[in-house]
């Protein structure tokens, strides 16, 4: 977690609303958050349907398995306007998109099942069911590593459109487990002893960055500091 001491500090920063598609559709917004959505959320939520399907099927699943999942799941949103209806009640859309994705897919994996004439396992029942967990769910830490990739990734892009140095230090942090490479201050053409106080800057602006990013998906401050506890142990 060394690129990200200091996001604790940074969940007093005022929530904004979560990016979901406005219920007018002819909104002008409206199908530029839906394409936000699909780009942005996509691969991870490839990740979770993925552990969902080998844990309901009993085997590894494939990933045009999960791929067909998540198509399927984000046509019957738009179709059914899901995401539209509950936006204003929807506090985090982490924890919403898992619940009603996990639905989904034990319905397609029930209607495959149908087809087979195979009859429902009370198993695959309990696994969808609103229940405590007995253990840590490896689907839904997939989900969360992905949560993180994503708000990483997006951070990374804003900060490299914006000060190069700063993403090529982050980079170098990131492919040394925050150790940094001697030769990275030459590299940069900078004088090495520049190089703590520039990698201290670059992650302070990552941290703010991320959060900014998690901090989009969640209606206010306690909902970011549920979230951030989530997603803490994937944190690079």
């Amino acid at each position: 977690m060394a690129l990200f001491e200091s996001v604790r500090r940074l969940r007093s920063i005022e929530t904004r609303r979560s990016r979901l598609p406005p219920r007018d559709r002819a909104d002008p917004n409206w199908e530029a958050s839906w394409r936000y959505l699909f780009e942005t959320y996509a691969p991870a939520m490839r990740r979770y349907v993925r552990g969902v399907l080998g844990s309901l099927l009993g085997h590894p699943a494939t990933e045009d398995d999960a791929a067909d999942v998540v198509q399927q799941y984000l046509a019957t949103c738009v179709e059914k306007r899901w995401l539209e209806t509950d936006a204003g009640s929807i506090r985090c859309f982490r924890a919403y998109l898992s619940t009603q994705l996990r639905r989904f897919t034990f319905d397609w994996v029930d209607h495959r099942l149908a087809h087979k004439r195979a009859p429902r396992d009370a198993r695959v029942v309990a696994l969808v069911q609103d229940v405590p967990s007995r253990g840590p769910d490896p689907a839904e830490q997939e989900l969360d590593r992905g949560w993180v990739e994503v708000a990483l990734d997006r951070a990374l892009a804003t900060i490299r459109a914006g000060n190069e140095d700063y993403y090529e230090i982050l980079v170098d942090l990131r492919r040394t487990d925050g150790r940094g490479s001697s030769d990275i201050a030459a590299r940069l053409r900078r004088p090495p002893a520049q190089l703590p106080n520039l990698r201290n800057r670059a992650r302070a602006r990552l941290s703010a960055l991320f959060v900014e990013e998690l901090r989009a998906t969640v209606r206010d401050a306690e909902d970011l500091d549920a979230l951030l506890d989530r997603v803490g142990d994937f944190l690079p």
